[in-house]
């Protein structure tokens, strides 16, 4: 059976000269030449991409591996640190872009005939929202918590606007977000001393730079931190259009304020929604549950997921960086599975 094989679309001679040979050989089978990581088929063997692509990380490397897809990384003849780039993110094969395509076509071939492990992923639970503090940080850090109670769970703050965990945690700003960007660079991981404990959660505090993250780099700490947890929980903040975890995420939950101007600022929010639909979370609903349900359905269009009351004591347990009040806990436990 001929193996199935993409490669990062390039403006370099190799990329195309690799497209001719498999099309008149019949070796392999090139399903995509893709231009974005969201073009990637999910059941492709083999990806090969060069370095002269600004996206081919070593985060973007490993993501594929843990999918059990085989890594071909090509760099120019002279261009060093393009094969460090890929040596260090462990490419399954490392080759000049002078060879001739027809050793290109048999690595291919080789690789896939002995495919790597399938190495299941981690759950991504990305809780996001509106601008105007509907309780996102509060909702992140409470179903972490949770899903700590049964397994390894790291809470990962990228809400870049107002990144609030650490300080909900009483935890110090530093480590952060800031000194795992660099690890991630240039190794694909994260390093393990830009986390903090919190009781049994792994914490990665957000940046203080007070300047966006690039979305790119959104993803690739996200597809770093799959080594770190079996479950991880993201503090998004208020993403953008194109932010690309929304599209790696295996659930998302988009926290409403349980209000007039929350469902506005909420329905705005999901008018541009290109992901899969969000769970909407109703957060701070008072005794209207009923009459703020319908408004949710027809202003957003979804179906409520959950719906939370509102609690002075969480306001109060927030101000002093103590454990969510087990009141709320317990109304956000039954649709955590």
């Amino acid at each position: 059976m001929r193996p199935k094989v993409a490669t990062i679309l390039s403006a370099q001679p190799w990329e195309q000269q690799f497209a001719d040979a498999a099309r008149s050989s019949g070796g392999v089978r090139l399903v995509c030449r893709a231009y974005d990581p969201g073009d990637l088929p999910l059941d492709v063997e083999v990806i090969i991409g060069g370095s002269e692509t600004s996206w081919m990380t070593p985060a973007c490397v490993n993501a594929w591996q843990a999918r059990g897809i085989r890594v071909i990384g090509i760099h120019p003849a002279t261009d060093a640190p393009g094969r460090q780039l890929f040596e260090a993110a462990g490419a399954d094969a490392v080759l000049s872009a002078l060879e001739p395509p027809e050793v290109l076509l048999g690595t291919a071939r080789s690789l896939a005939a002995f495919p790597s492990r399938f190495l299941d992923g981690p759950r991504i639970t990305v809780v996001s929202g509106p601008a105007g503090a509907p309780g996102r940080t509060e909702c992140a850090v409470a179903i972490a918590r949770l899903v700590s109670r049964k397994t390894r769970t790291l809470l990962v703050d990228l809400d870049d606007r107002s990144p609030s965990v650490a300080l909900r945690l009483g935890l110090p700003p530093f480590p952060n977000v800031d000194d795992a960007i660099d690890g991630t660079r240039a190794t694909g991981m994260i390093p393990v001393d830009a986390l903090q404990a919190a009781g049994d959660l792994q914490v990665l505090a957000g940046t203080l730079r007070g300047s966006r993250i690039d979305p790119r780099m959104r993803r690739d700490i996200l597809w770093a931190a799959r080594d770190l947890g079996a479950h991880i929980v993201v503090d998004a903040g208020a993403p953008d259009e194109d932010d690309p975890i929304l599209e790696i995420a295996t659930d998302t939950i988009l926290v409403c304020d349980a209000s007039p101007i929350g469902l506005v600022r909420a329905a705005t929010l999901a008018a541009w929604w290109r992901a899969d639909p969000p769970r909407v979370l109703l957060n701070r609903i008072g005794t209207e549950q009923e009459d703020m349900l319908r408004a949710c359905r027809h202003a957003l269009g979804l179906e409520p997921w959950a719906s939370i009351a509102y609690d002075p004591e969480v306001r109060r347990a927030s101000v002093r960086a103590e454990p969510s009040p087990e009141g709320f806990i317990g109304q956000l436990e039954s649709f955590i599975n």
